[in-house]
């Protein structure tokens, strides 16, 4: 029985003081900035709730019921960990008795645990952050130094180019003197040096002057007719004697022989100063019926055959009958004998 009474006291008094804490409650709530701030919670003004409570709770730092639900606020409506907490520890300074510290200190408890989270969750973003800025920072000094490099290259190419175009337009200024200089070239040679055969440039070498061969001019001088027949008679000769056929009579080969003599002078060098040759007859012996010949000055067997036969070629003949006198290489000198076959 007296422990029934006794536990009814303890509810009477506690009834009493939940009482009291209500009715300071109800004071606090009845301010007109802690009533707005309801009126703009309920119709989801967070924003001018949040502005209302704060009024409240500074127009009356002892106001617990505002601090409490500024704190609500800042937790659930803004993620404002580190404000809501600042607000808890505030109710909990006014009221840390009222029937609200568990709920307030729980809740705080939550938002240091997210307020930890978000910390590390930023010092992580930080380090990442700060790790694209060192890299940033790396690829826009390698960029600085590529444009660089380029810069310079550019440079050096232009360099080249520019010294290439000079070095083009002075090979066209070179081009462009010569050709003026064609152009202005002096006229041709008179017709005198043509004639001396003096060449245009000075420091050419010099051609030597060609003179006509007198043999080879000696070549354009035809046989007459009896010249002709004397050689066809020569070669039939040849052909009866390779035949075994009778040759001439020596009568016919007298004649033969003063016909060749008469050739031969009329042959001969017309020039009046050599009387040698036109003396060929006289020149001209019999020794056993051959005939002989007595080299005259600057005479060849080429030129001796001229005058004997009418041909130059006709020379390997003479030099056949005179092997034991003349050379190999076919040259004779000035008083030499020799045989006309």
């Amino acid at each position: 029985m007296k422990k029934f009474f006794a536990i009814a006291l303890a509810a009477q008094l506690a009834g009493a003081c939940g009482y009291m804490d209500n009715g300071r409650y109800s004071a606090e709530r009845s301010e007109k900035s802690y009533r707005q701030a309801m009126d703009d919670y309920a119709a989801g003004r967070i924003d001018a709730a949040l502005a209302n409570f704060e009024s409240a709770v500074k127009s009356n730092p002892g106001n617990a019921s505002a601090r409490f639900q500024t704190a609500v606020l800042l937790q659930d409506a803004k993620n404002d960990y580190l404000g809501a907490i600042c607000f808890y520890r505030g109710f909990l300074a006014v009221a840390p008795d009222s029937d609200k510290a568990v709920i307030a200190r729980e809740r705080m408890a939550y938002c240091e645990k997210l307020l930890r989270s978000e910390i590390a969750k930023a010092e992580a973003a930080e380090s990442v952050a700060g790790v694209e800025l060192k890299d940033a920072k790396d690829a826009l000094e390698k960029a600085n130094a590529e444009n660089a490099s380029l810069s310079k290259r550019l440079a050096e190419t232009e360099g080249k180019l520019s010294t290439a175009e000079r070095e083009l337009e002075k090979l066209r200024s070179i081009l462009k003197r010569i050709g003026d200089e064609d152009e202005d070239a002096a006229p041709a040679k008179p017709a005198a040096a043509a004639q001396t055969n003096e060449p245009d440039d000075a420091s050419a070498p010099r051609q030597p002057v060609k003179i006509a061969n007198v043999e080879e001019t000696e070549d354009e001088v035809k046989p007459n007719p009896e010249a002709i027949a004397l050689f066809e008679e020569e070669e039939r000769e040849e052909a009866a004697a390779q035949s075994n056929e009778p040759t001439a009579l020596p009568a016919d080969r007298e004649r033969s022989a003063v016909k060749l003599t008469d050739i031969g002078r009329r042959f001969g060098d017309p020039k009046p100063q050599d009387a040698g040759r036109e003396a060929l007859s006289n020149e001209t012996v019999r020794e056993n019926g051959m005939r002989t010949y007595v080299v005259q000055e600057g005479e060849t067997l080429s030129s001796i055959a001229l005058k004997f036969y009418g041909r130059k070629k006709a020379w390997p003949r003479i030099q056949d009958a005179n092997r034991t006198t003349i050379s190999s290489d076919g040259s004779v000198k000035a008083g030499q004998t020799i045989v006309i076959p």
